[in-house]
C-alpha cells in the first residue's frame, strides 16, 4: 500500500516502493520513489519489452 497525498505529482515511468508516503512534487521522470517520506533512491529506469 502506498500513500500519496493532494498535490502530488509523480511523473512518467516512475516507481513507487510500497508502504511509501509520496507528498510533494517531483519532476524527474524514470525514477524509483521510497520512504516515508518518498525520497528519489534510483535514478535512470528503463521499461525494455
Amino acid at each position: 500500500m502506498v500513500t500519496i497525498l493532494k498535490g502530488t505529482k509523480i511523473p512518467d515511468n516512475c516507481i513507487v516502493g510500497a508502504r511509501s508516503l509520496v507528498n510533494k512534487k517531483f519532476d524527474e521522470p524514470n525514477v524509483i520513489l521510497v520512504g516515508i517520506p518518498a525520497v528519489i533512491k534510483k535514478r535512470g529506469i528503463q521499461w525494455e519489452r
